[in-house]
């Protein structure tokens, strides 16, 4: 099962919302830009964050991580 990057993310203790809109890529024409909000009196870093996504990217079967691939240029 897929988490969405928001559920991850809201998983950090420091953050309070999160929202995620498209924008354009020239690479992959589509891609998505992630808003945190941060609980007051917390400065969330990238550091805290990041490490909550990359676990969870890591904890998907490898099947699944090599199915994601860049398109060709």
């Amino acid at each position: 099962m897929k988490a969405p990057v928001e559920t991850i993310l809201l998983g950090h203790l420091a953050v309070e919302a999160v929202a995620r809109s498209a924008m354009p890529d020239p690479v992959f024409r589509e891609t998505g830009c992630t808003f945190a909000v941060p609980k007051d009196g917390q400065t969330p870093t990238l550091g805290g964050p990041n490490t909550l996504l990359r676990d969870a990217i890591t904890a998907r079967p490898e099947a699944q991580r090599a199915s994601v691939q860049a398109p060709a240029a």
